[in-house]
């Protein structure tokens, strides 16, 4: 068949013997939603490089053993926030922050379903503006810990 196909917005193209089939892609986010995407992408990409696995397989299981930094960056995106969590609480992230367990666990989650949710769903832009100091903070977190290799994090506060 030649031409849209409406279930998933595919296209198409003959090219004589042989068909092309070009993704398409049917919404556009908005900025709220794009701002999210792109801090957490910093957080993902950070958390499966090749600093911080490292940091968190020392800091968190006591060893740097290759299976289990190779296993953490192949972590689910719900996976990956409860590592960060224990990262942050063992980093004394909450005395720094005045926050409690329950509700950084609960911002982590909430960040980690609301990338599926942005990237699988319609728009998000009101719960995207809600959590995204939270996920800038949390980037910067990261960062920090990457360029400080070990080095006490800074106190950092979101409004």
């Amino acid at each position: 068949k030649i031409g849209p196909d409406p279930r998933n917005f595919n296209q198409r193209v003959s090219l004589g013997r042989n068909d092309l089939l070009i993704r398409t892609f049917p919404k556009f986010l908005g900025f709220y939603d794009e701002s999210f995407i792109t801090y957490y992408k910093i957080v993902e990409t950070i958390f499966k490089g090749s600093v911080f696995p490292s940091i968190l397989a020392q800091e968190i299981f006591g060893c740097d053993d290759k299976k289990l930094i190779a296993t953490l960056k192949n972590s689910n995106q719900k996976t990956m926030m409860l590592f960060i969590f224990q990262w942050l609480v063992f980093n004394e992230f909450l005395e720094k922050n005045n926050e409690s367990r329950k509700d950084l666990m609960d911002k982590l989650l909430a960040a980690s379903q609301l990338r599926n949710d942005i990237s699988h769903s319609v728009d998000q832009s009101e719960e995207s503006k809600k959590q995204l100091p939270f996920i800038i903070l949390l980037s910067c977190v990261l960062i920090e810990s990457t360029m400080t290799h070990r080095q006490p994090i800074k106190v950092m506060k979101t409004e």
